[in-house]
């Protein structure tokens, strides 16, 4: 984003700075100033360690007059937050962050595909 028609200096950070030219060839500069910060190689991993952690699950389920469908999603929900926990996530701090229900209509009958991520903070040690 440029708040301004002025040129502004380009940060250059992570583990593909150093593919980042000072200007390309034969064109004027990207910016009239290219900032490396000293640690800027390591802003990915940063990135990284700060992000959510996340699970997903799904599960096919045949609609019939037996189908629970709500217990169903209930369990999908189950399996995306132990997904997230196993994955290294703060077990009282993962929440369900979406929830599709997606018709399958090459199978024979109603069937659908239940489908849930959950995310949370890391667990700390």
């Amino acid at each position: 984003m440029q708040p301004a028609p002025g040129r502004l200096p380009l940060v250059v950070v992570g583990g593909g700075e150093g593919a980042a030219p000072a200007a390309p060839p034969g064109a004027a500069p990207v910016a009239p100033r290219v900032l490396r910060p000293e640690h800027g190689a390591v802003a990915g991993a940063i990135g990284a360690a700060v992000s959510p952690v996340g699970g997903q699950a799904e599960r096919l389920v045949r609609v019939g007059a037996c189908t629970d469908l709500e217990a169903a999603l209930a369990e999908v929900r189950e399996e995306a937050r132990a997904s997230a926990v196993r994955a290294g996530a703060d077990p009282r701090a993962v929440e369900v962050s979406e929830v599709t229900r997606s018709p399958l209509p090459y199978l024979p009958g109603v069937t659908l595909r239940l489908h849930a991520r959950a995310a949370g903070p890391a667990r700390l040690p």
